[in-house]
């Protein structure tokens, strides 16, 4: 089975104690978890669900999905760890922004999805969001978290799973709850997963996906 995994700086494996790259990353954790799979990902630091802004534009997720999927097709799913960075302040967004651009980003990933697969005349692969972590709650005093992501931030992430419930079922897609796992960002800057946390998101998808096989989602 392959798995396609397209995201942000916790698919790359940020560390924000160094600024490189964390050694052991939920990606490579599940690859160790199930051998038998073949994984392939792409994780950029910084890598918004989109934007309009010319800064962020080319590098947005909604722009660069399309060049991965045809890239990487065929695939028997398509899994998607954005959204954390389109909470940050200095895009001044709303929860309201939040779902416009998560709204944005669905619709093109579809189309991308859907035309990758049927360029390679394979079944139209399954499309798995992850719901991002939450900010731990004892770090909303702290100067990297409630610098880069406010109150307003901090709800944001704590409040988008709905949103990403209610579009994903709309559009025939699918969730992993993380925050119902209890998984948050680690304890240095609140977003970026620590040792553990990608121990943990690498067990929850392992099992998330192990059942979307046996409900022959994925075939």
């Amino acid at each position: 089975m392959k798995i396609a995994i397209f995201g942000d700086s916790n698919v790359w494996g940020f560390d924000p104690r160094t600024g490189l790259r964390q050694s052991s990353r939920f990606v490579s954790d599940l690859a160790i978890l199930e051998p038998h799979w073949q994984i392939v990902e792409d994780g950029l630091n910084g890598r918004l669900l989109d934007s309009q802004e010319p800064y962020f534009y080319e590098s947005a997720g909604s722009r660069q999905i399309a060049r991965f999927t045809l890239a990487t097709v065929p695939y028997d799913l398509l899994v998607i760890v954005l959204g954390s960075n389109d909470a940050r302040r200095m895009f001044n967004r709303s929860l309201k922004g939040w779902t416009q651009s998560f709204e944005r980003f669905v619709s093109l990933c579809k189309q991308a999805n859907e035309k990758a697969c049927a360029a390679a005349r394979c079944k139209i692969a399954p499309i798995l969001f992850v719901e991002p972590p939450a900010i731990p709650a004892s770090l909303r005093n702290n100067y990297e978290a409630i610098g880069s992501y406010g109150e307003e931030g901090m709800a944001i992430l704590a409040g988008c799973g709905k949103v990403i419930h209610r579009i994903a079922d709309q559009e025939h897609c699918f969730v992993l709850d993380t925050q119902k796992a209890g998984l948050t960002g680690g304890m240095v800057d609140g977003i970026h997963l620590d040792k553990t946390g990608h121990e943990k998101l690498a067990h929850l998808l392992a099992d998330r996906i192990e059942q979307m096989v046996r409900q022959r989602i994925i075939t």
